[in-house]
C-alpha cells in the first residue's frame, strides 16, 4: 500500500500574462523516510506548452521524513502556447519506483491559456481640440463684443422749456436729455406723469398752483432722480411777491428735495430755469 498522499491548493490555474502558480502538499505517511519526486505529465490531447506541460518544479526530488508534509511550488509558463485549456497531471512518487506505479495518487490540473487581446492604439481625440478651439473663439468674440460695444447712455436731464407758466396750470413743458421708459415729474408736491416723445424728449402739463412763485420740478426716470429744475408760476396780474407759504409747505413735506429754508434764500440763490443735479442738492443746502 502506497504511503504517500498529496493535496493541491487549486485544481485550476488561471494564468496572468502567461504565468501561474499552485502549491502541492505531499505527505509521507510511512514509518520511514522516503525520497519522493513530484512529477508533471501531460494529460489528454498533445499540447503546445513548453516541455508538454509548461510546468517548472524547484527541487522535485526531496527526502520526506516519516509523517512529515513538504510543499512543492509548481510554476507554469505558457509563453508561446496556443489559447485553450490543457490538462497537466501532478504525481508524487517514490524515487525508487516508476511514476506510473503511483498514477492513482496524482491529480489533473487544468491550465487555462487565455487569448491574447490585441492592443488597440487609440487615435488622438482631435475632436476635443476642435471643441476647445471653438469655445476659445466664441469666448474671444464675446470678450471683444463686451469691450467694443457702445456703453449704455446715462439718463440725464439737460434742459426744459418753457421755464414759466400761469398759475391756472395747463402749461406744456418740454424736458430734454436722456430718459427711460417711464418718467415722473413732481411739481411742488404734485406728481405728474410725463409723456415720452423720444429717448431724448418728454413732455408734461403743469398742474394749477395756488399762488405765483418758484417751485421745484423733481424729475425721476425709471426710478432714478435726474435732477431738480426751477419752474416759476406767474399770475395774470402782478403780485406783491407773496407765495412763500406755498414753498414753505413744500419744504415741510419734501425735505429731501427742498433746496432752501425760506422764500428769500430760494429766490436769492436760484434762477428760474436753473437745473440742480442730484449730487448738487446737498451742496446747495450747505451753502
Amino acid at each position: 500500500m502506497k504511503k504517500i498522499s498529496m493535496t493541491l491548493s487549486s485544481s485550476t490555474v488561471e494564468l496572468t500574462q502567461g504565468k501561474g502558480t499552485i502549491t502541492a502538499s505531499v505527505t509521507n505517511a510511512s514509518a520511514a523516510s522516503d525520497r519522493v519526486v513530484l512529477g508533471a505529465f501531460p494529460a489528454g490531447e498533445p499540447n503546445s506548452l513548453a516541455g508538454s506541460t509548461g510546468a517548472q518544479i524547484a527541487d522535485p526530488l526531496r527526502t520526506i521524513e516519516p509523517g512529515a508534509t513538504v510543499q512543492y511550488e509548481v510554476r507554469f509558463n505558457t509563453a508561446g502556447g496556443m489559447p485553450g485549456t490543457y490538462g497537466v497531471k501532478l504525481i508524487p512518487y517514490s524515487a525508487d519506483e516508476a511514476p506510473e506505479d503511483y498514477a492513482e495518487l496524482g491529480f489533473v490540473v487544468q491550465i487555462v491559456v487565455p487569448e491574447v487581446v490585441p492592443v488597440v492604439t487609440r487615435k488622438f481625440p482631435w475632436w476635443i481640440l476642435a471643441i476647445v478651439g471653438a469655445v476659445l473663439i466664441l469666448g474671444g468674440a464675446v470678450t471683444a463684443f463686451l469691450l467694443t460695444r457702445t456703453p449704455a447712455e446715462q439718463l440725464v436731464l439737460s434742459s426744459f422749456t418753457p421755464t414759466q407758466g400761469g398759475i391756472e396750470g395747463g402749461t406744456t413743458v418740454i424736458l430734454t436729455g436722456r430718459f427711460g421708459d417711464s418718467t415722473i415729474v413732481t411739481v411742488g408736491e404734485t406728481a405728474v406723469a410725463a409723456a415720452r416723445v423720444s429717448d431724448t424728449e418728454v413732455t408734461f402739463s403743469t398742474p394749477p398752483a395756488g399762488q405765483a412763485g418758484q417751485v421745484p420740478l423733481t424729475v425721476d426716470s425709471d426710478g432714478k432722480q435726474l435732477g431738480v429744475a426751477i419752474f416759476e408760476y406767474v399770475a395774470p396780474q402782478p403780485t406783491d411777491g407773496g407765495g412763500g407759504g406755498f414753498f414753505e409747505d413744500f419744504c415741510a413735506a419734501n425735505p429731501q428735495v427742498c433746496v432752501a429754508v425760506d422764500e428769500n434764500k430760494f429766490i436769492k440763490d436760484l434762477d428760474t430755469g436753473e437745473i440742480i443735479k442730484p449730487e448738487q442738492v446737498q451742496e446747495f443746502l450747505t451753502r
